[in-house]
């Protein structure tokens, strides 16, 4: 197993692979036995495969809400379907790990269960003219930036008559959307119970794109404030190795216009922020440097019974 290799298993890890590119690399070291070495050790130190399992299983749920009588922000919710596969590599490190083997999951009809609640903790669709944007990636919560971004009107907006627009980066290939959000408030986890943040936006290119488009979704949980929370994002290395919990999707789109991504984030107990950060560019092979959009951005918490799978 060669230094490259080493370093795309990181990349793994860390959620920085597209889907296509994960199976790529899995596949090719499949056989080699350092290599799932290699990765083991990883998620351990890492010591978040077992919350990326979690993940993984939750993305079989997604919410059709009812409002509660009570609380206008809370809704009991009920399961959809996703498709969940494992690569035999995945299985074999999980199984050196855990002790378990992974198993494919096929689409199938999930059982809606009781308890479980969510609670809106931020609904934006860049509608207030008033909006600043910080010029650079914020130190405080409540604020968001932008690569070059600015709030414009459109008259085909996900939301609303408003985007952030954002990029095209001059000195690095993504452009990105971030803001540092205050959880220290939300609502503690009861016994038996745990949390998570579910994240849901539309995003799209600013102008005809003729090539694919690769958008980067990441959440992250700290213990620190956010000037802290700043300075741990540019540190250099992991940033799953810095907080309390993360998640990262990478997904590659050929089709025009507004996409919806989505992503969760097990949300401990100990989280004071979190950080929301979208990436845009052009996907591997592209050449396009331009603008992007982003509208529709919906942040909830989720709640529900320790014991859901």
């Amino acid at each position: 197993m060669n230094e490259a290799e080493r370093q795309q298993v990181d990349l793994y890890l860390d959620g920085e692979l597209s889907d296509a590119e994960s199976e790529a690399l899995l596949t090719r070291l499949e056989d080699d036995s350092d290599a799932v070495a290699y990765l083991a050790e990883r998620s351990l130190l890492h010591n978040d495969l077992r919350r990326s399992m979690k993940r993984r299983r939750l993305q079989q749920w997604a919410v059709a809400t009812t409002a509660d009588e009570d609380n206008p922000h809370t809704r009991n919710v009920a399961p959809r379907t996703h498709r969940l596969s494992r690569t035999p590599l995945a299985a074999a490190v999980i199984g050196l790990v855990f002790g378990f083997i992974a198993t494919s999951l096929v689409w199938g009809v999930i059982i809606p269960r009781r308890g479980v609640h969510v609670q809106s903790v931020i609904v934006e669709s860049f509608e207030d003219a008033g909006m600043r944007l910080a010029p650079r990636f914020p130190d405080v919560s409540g604020v968001w930036n932008g690569t070059q971004g600015e709030i414009v009107h459109v008259d085909d907006a996900a939301e609303g008559r408003q985007v952030l627009r954002f990029g095209p980066a001059e000195d690095r290939r993504f452009s990105y959307v971030n803001r540092i959000v205050d959880v220290s408030r939300l609502a503690q986890p009861q016994d038996h119970e745990r949390r998570e943040l579910r994240l849901t936006v539309a995003v799209r290119p600013a102008e005809d794109a003729p090539s694919a488009r690769r958008y980067k979704l990441r959440l992250a949980a700290f213990s620190e404030d956010p000037a802290a929370v700043k300075d741990a994002w540019f540190s250099g290395g992991g940033i799953s190795e810095k907080a309390l919990s993360f998640a990262s999707r990478v997904r590659d789109v050929t089709q025009r216009g507004w996409v919806t991504l989505e992503i969760r984030l097990p949300l401990p107990p100990e989280a004071r922020n979190a950080v929301i950060s979208i990436g845009a560019t052009a996907a591997e092979g592209g050449t396009a440097a331009i603008a992007y959009e982003v509208d529709d951005m919906v942040l909830e918490l989720v709640t529900m019974p320790a014991d859901t799978p």
